[in-house]
């Protein structure tokens, strides 16, 4: 065996010969010896040195070896070679970096998934340029969304543990999957509305304030023949939902390991992510940052904020300020928990966002100009009322007290803002005429907004006899 390994370290150095047969029958070997014999690996490990640029021909039938013909022994030979290699020869990370990300396009078994993930490990911790070169590799051979769902989740497992290992590449790979995450969604949304340019005008703008707000009602399951997914984006949604399972998985660890600072850190990378989207419709993908502002206390005043400021901004284009106003109404409604002076503060800036002018009378007929115009008032519209549908009691009620589970899990909470909520105990019940001027409006919201929303409104106020919807 140890005769082998000489052999081989004498057929690289005779490429320098003028007889280079023995380098060109070791490149033969390589390409055509199958299970490659692991001690000429090791011989190749030996003499990483001697392996340059010229060597081209020799890594590339490497690269095509087939790891699934080998056992775990020659797998771990091949892993020592490459870091070895790169370790001794920096000129070649890229193209092993490139080549060991490829592995996960292929391979999905747990043991050579654990060999190429530690192998690029080591990589990149012995050359600091190393994330520098990998991150590109990320989407460049992300897998197509029709390629099998083991292998989407794999690929997606591999970068995010890389990100764990490596605190460097943590936030930059999270933005590159968070990033390809959002365009499986945007395509799916658009698939679902193919058939927009046919509604009216009001129904058009409906389907787009609810993409962010899809509710599970009883009386919504029935499926159109227009609603129906074909066999194709019903394949794409359950590779979004693994998708979004494995990263949201990902944040549960980092809740968990991070220390309070590098999570506020990570947090408020990934509203600076957020910022690049909120103009796109998706509507799965809002759930990450939905889960994110949960991880601690301060985070949730942080996405409100942010959302807010998005909204208002009247420099902003048009749908950046929709997008902020669909994703803070959906986030109000869903999160959790919301201390209830964080809610009442919210839905008083929605409400007191309304201009005087709308409240003129209404008109009869509502032109496709004029919706498109005021899309932001119907977005904001919406948001308020689909917070009202589901914190009621905390935002009408002047006594509003917290379910059993609420308070067993804000306890510590409640008892640090209880000065604050005493403060701010008024609910909203009072301020609700000012909504009402602004529901018979000349812009008439309620004939625009989603119908679903709009019919659980109505119960709500008619239940408390504040006013009634007709």
């Amino acid at each position: 065996m140890l005769r082998l390994r000489r052999e081989v370290g004498d057929a690289i150095q005779s490429r320098f010969q003028p007889d280079r047969s023995k380098y060109y029958n070791l490149v033969k070997v390589v390409q055509e010896c199958h299970p490659l014999p692991v001690e000429v690996l090791r011989g190749l490990s030996d003499n990483v040195s001697l392996i340059d640029t010229s060597c081209k021909s020799l890594l590339n039938a490497l690269f095509a070896v087939k790891l699934h013909e080998h056992d775990r022994e020659w797998m771990l030979a091949y892993s020592v070679f490459f870091e070895n290699l790169v370790s001794a020869q920096a000129c070649h990370l890229k193209a092993v970096a490139q080549h060991v990300t490829r592995l996960f396009c292929v391979y999905t078994r747990d043991a050579t998934f654990d060999i190429v993930h530690n192998m690029i490990v080591t990589i990149v911790r012995l050359c600091p340029s190393g994330p520098k070169f990998l991150l590109p590799f990320v989407a460049k051979h992300f897998p197509f969304k029709d390629d099998p769902v083991p292998l989407v989740r794999r690929y997606v497992q591999h970068w995010l543990r890389l990100g764990r290992a490596i605190p460097l590449m943590r936030q930059p790979v999270f933005a590159i999957l968070v990033r390809r995450l959002l365009s499986w969604d945007v395509e799916l949304h658009s698939g679902e509305e193919d058939d927009d340019d046919k509604e009216h005008p009001a129904e058009a703008l409906s389907r787009g304030l609810s993409h962010q707000d899809r509710e599970e009602d009883e009386e919504d399951d029935e499926i159109g023949d227009d609603q129906i997914i074909t066999t194709d984006l019903g394949q794409l949604f359950i590779r979004i939902d693994v998708f979004l399972t494995t990263l949201l998985e990902e944040l549960r660890w980092l809740q968990k390991h991070l220390e309070e600072t590098e999570l506020e850190a990570f947090f408020t990378h990934s509203l600076s992510l957020l910022d690049e989207m909120v103009a796109l419709r998706s509507s799965y993908t809002q759930y990450l940052w939905f889960f994110m502002a949960s991880l601690h206390p301060n985070f949730a005043n942080g996405m409100i904020g942010f959302l807010l400021m998005k909204f208002v901004d009247t420099d902003a284009h048009m749908s950046v300020r929709t997008g902020a106003a669909s994703y803070l109404g959906s986030y109000l409604a869903r999160a959790a928990y919301l201390p209830p002076a964080m809610l009442k503060m919210s839905a008083r800036i929605l409400m007191n966002w309304y201009t005087p002018d709308f409240a003129t009378p209404a008109e009869s007929r509502l032109t496709k100009a004029r919706i498109e115009r005021h899309a932001v008032f119907y977005y904001a519209f919406q948001a308020l009322i689909y917070t009202l549908c589901f914190h009621w009691r905390t935002l009408l009620l002047d006594e509003a007290m917290p379910s059993a589970s609420e308070s067993r899990r804000h306890d510590a909470d409640a008892d640090e803002n209880e000065e604050e909520d005493e403060d701010d105990a008024a609910s909203l019940r009072s301020e609700m005429p000012v909504l009402q001027e602004v529901m018979q409006s000349r812009l008439q919201p309620l004939r625009v907004c989603q119908k679903h929303v709009v019919d659980r409104f109505a119960k709500v106020v008619h239940g408390l006899e504040i006013f009634y919807v007709f």
